[in-house]
């Protein structure tokens, strides 16, 4: 006799309404991360090095009523603003930043609110699959407690790149459905404003995860082939048109400037920080790739880890799922495209990262393999809200097919055992489990041994069918709770941290003779909070000769303090080579002042991209190498101070009135960026590179007045195109729910008892 559910006739239960399981996550995640908020523990690595120096420098820009373009406290100066993981471009960042101001805890609270965004998208999107409420809730548990986010919690860019993963999901998925195209600009718009302050690597790797979704959805769900294209082209052209002035501006401000201009070579992209065959072991248990990486030692992978655990309920959920007589194709096409991206995660392990490499050029771009596994996850999760759908399908009719609730329980247990298997192998390995393996041990009992149980019972005893939500979402809950104890290390760190430091009482654009003195470097970032200006810094627009030239005394002591202008009668043509670096070194140290070495506009931005140690090119300078006319730098005059004025010292602009022996060189150790105009006098220059990094303007005899502006091209109008486009969507938007919603409330509200059941939902 089939069991008949006692709530089949009934409204849901108050704890399953959507506003009440919506809370409860927000509760769930504000007090599993409240030791950040209340200081107790603090930003970690990149997180407290960059991340929060860099949100508080924004944040004092904004409220002073500036734009941040140029910033001259960093490296000599950098053009900030085209380093799109620092979001001076991005509504969301700038608004947040204008509102909260600066504090260590208001970048904690827009740090964890982005975070929770992306719980809250999986839980709307479980919804537009038919997940019932708990469903809805599991998924969004999952998600914003998964390894991912875990490992890379102290790389902001990440966070915010992550978290808007799910919605533009939701919305593209609707517009493959229906055929509209509004849902399919509404994911384009979110797309590229995920890029206005996200990793570049991730807006890259979420386009190609959505063209294979819209692959999915034709394959898994009889999508129409042109309706799928059609939706795609929209979402492209809009996200481009949104994401245009991040990403134009940092390739174009970026090179000359920085060597991420470029693609990075294979073996770099291949094989950096790609997660091993024995790290997929963590997909069964939080515990085991950190446990492994400090039994290793190894610094730079305790600085990236790549935890990937996203729980044991949505694990069981989607392998049943998968065999299930529902939505099979779906759920395997789906599946499919997730391991896809888990096998992207496994560098030279397979060759599918070198493929992409050669087929897609924008991923020559990025290095990380390891970042793939984001869209592994997000599938597996969706596969198991559509689980859901199928149980809750049994609860409103009362009946629990006796093979299928028979399948659940054989992949609990199976899952249990490898779960079990993985912790108990870990433990053998490496002698121990650590301090916190008591800690690990009774986690897995307690969620592998709990969900087997659930499912046997339920296997066993139909009428449990009634609390197997319940039972589902508290292992989920306790699970999810338990792992990001257990990797909290790889997250938080302990103590208060550098963004606790108030900043002087200066304007941060506004910086006057009397901040134009330099100093060295006062480590990471923290002359962001005082605004003092650094010859180098920890920046993401990295530059391997700025890098080499700072373990120079010589070179460091040519660009710092208030003497840092330099002229001569001539200078010397000469190449950008490592080579040529050491040995302008080694005269400097010897004559204790720099020789002028030029540079072209057009050599400065076809630079090529240096490596190698300070002395290794030193060593070949020894040599001189054939392109280097080293007997022409080795003649050529030093260079000397001369008698100058700060007239204006702005971030954006700089004015200086110098008096020069005769017509000649000045050289401003400012660094050179090609958007900088200059004039001599009211006269338009060129401003050429002088010495690898700076600017280089021709003075005459006697009194010039230099005047050098910052004038990024094209930035305005692609800004107000990208801007204009997210409000016209947005409104857009707004309008279409607001109509539905007025027709919705003038329909009547059918009984719960003839709603369609989730499991009769178009897929």
């Amino acid at each position: 006799m089939p069991f008949r559910s006692p709530t089949s006739d009934r409204h849901p239960a108050r704890w399953e309404r959507s506003w009440v399981a919506l809370g409860a996550l927000t509760l769930a995640f504000f007090a599993a991360n409240f030791q950040l908020l209340a200081g107790w523990v603090t930003e970690r690595v990149d997180g407290a090095n960059f991340f929060a120096p860099y949100y508080a420098y924004l944040a004092r820009v904004v409220q002073s009523g500036h734009w941040l373009l140029w910033n001259p406290f960093s490296n000599a100066g950098s053009p900030d603003f085209a380093e799109p993981q620092v979001g001076a471009l991005s509504p969301l960042t700038l608004a947040f930043a204008m509102l909260a101001g600066p504090s260590a805890f208001a970048f904690r609270l827009y740090w964890l609110c982005l975070w929770l965004l992306g719980g809250v998208g999986m839980f709307v999107y479980a919804r537009s699959l038919g997940a019932p409420v708990w469903g809805r809730l599991l998924g969004g548990l999952s998600f914003v407690f998964c390894g991912y986010y875990m490992g890379h919690a102290q790389h902001l860019s990440v966070v915010y790149a992550t978290s808007f993963l799910p919605w533009i999901v939701w919305r593209l998925d609707r517009a493959l459905l229906t055929g509209r195209r509004g849902p399919a600009g509404e994911a384009g718009a979110l797309w590229g404003l995920s890029a206005l302050a996200g990793n570049p690597a991730l807006t890259i790797g979420t386009g190609l995860f959505l063209a294979a979704f819209a692959g999915v959805r034709v394959v898994g769900s009889g999508v129409p082939l042109r309706r799928a294209f059609t939706s795609v082209a929209i979402l492209g052209a809009i996200g481009a048109i949104v994401m245009a002035p991040s990403i134009f501006s940092f390739k174009y401000e970026s090179q000359g400037y920085s060597d991420r201009s470029g693609p990075l070579p294979r073996e770099m992209v291949v094989g950096s920080n790609a997660i091993q065959p024995s790290e997929l072991a963590g997909i069964f248990n939080p515990y085991v790739p950190i446990v492994t990486c400090l039994a290793a030692a190894s610094e730079t992978k305790s600085n990236d880890w790549s935890p990937i655990y996203f729980g044991a309920v949505p694990l069981v959920l989607a392998a049943f799922a998968l065999v299930s007589s529902t939505r099979r194709r779906l759920t395997w096409t789906l599946l499919a495209v997730g391991l896809l991206f888990l096998g992207l995660t496994l560098g030279t392990t397979l060759p599918l990262r070198s493929w992409l490499y050669d087929l897609v050029p924008p991923t020559r771009y990025f290095r990380h393999p390891n970042m793939f596994r984001i869209y592994f996850i997000f599938a597996v999760i969706a596969v198991a809200t559509l689980a859901t759908v199928r149980l809750e399908c049994w609860r409103q009719r009362g009946f629990v097919p006796r093979g299928e609730a028979r399948r659940l329980a054989v992949v609990a247990a199976i899952f249990a055992s490898i779960g079990a298997g993985v912790l108990g192998v870990t433990g053998w390995r490496l002698g121990s489990l650590g301090a916190d393996g008591k800690a690990a041990l009774l986690h897995a009992a307690i969620v592998w041994a709990g969900l087997a149980g659930v499912c046997a019972l339920l296997a066993a005893r139909p009428a449990m069918l009634a609390r197997v939500p319940a039972l589902f979402v508290s292992l989920a809950l306790v699970d999810m709770l338990g792992a990001h104890y257990l990797s909290a290390e790889s997250a938080f760190a302990i103590g208060s941290g550098a963004s606790g430091r108030p900043a002087l009482n200066t304007s941060p654009v506004e910086l006057g003779a009397q901040h134009f003195a330099r100093t060295a470097s006062i480590g990471a970032n923290e002359h962001l909070y005082r605004h003092e200006p650094v010859y180098c810094s920890y920046a993401a627009l990295l530059n391997v000769q700025h890098l080499l030239s700072a373990e120079s005394a010589a070179l460091t002591q040519v660009a710092t303090g208030h003497e840092r202008i330099w002229f001569s009668p001539e200078g010397v043509e000469a190449p950008l080579s490592d080579e040529a670096l050491a040995l302008l070194a080694r005269e400097t140290a010897t004559r204790r002042a720099p020789v002028l070495l030029m540079h072209t506009r057009d050599s400065m931005l076809h630079r090529a991209q240096q490596a190698g140690s300070f002395a290794a090119a030193a060593g070949a300078a020894q040599d001189v190498a054939p392109s280097l006319d080293a007997e022409a730098i080795r003649g050529a005059p030093s260079a000397v101070r001369v008698p100058f004025e700060v007239q204006t010292y702005r971030a954006n602009e700089l004015s200086l009135k110098v008096v020069c022996p005769s017509d000649g060189w000045l050289l401003v150790t400012d660094r050179w960026s090609r958007s900088w105009r200059g004039t001599v006098n009211g006269i338009e220059v060129p401003i050429d590179g002088g010495n690898f990094f700076f600017r280089l303007v021709p003075v005459r005899a006697g009194v010039n007045v230099v005047a050098m502006e910052f004038r990024p091209f094209l930035l305005w109008p692609l800004l107000t195109a990208s801007w204009g486009t997210l409000l016209v969507v947005g409104l857009a938007a707004a309008f279409r729910a607001l109509r539905r919603s007025a027709t919705r409330a003038g329909a009547p509200t059918p009984a719960f008892s003839t709603r369609p059941l989730p499991c009769a939902l178009s897929s």
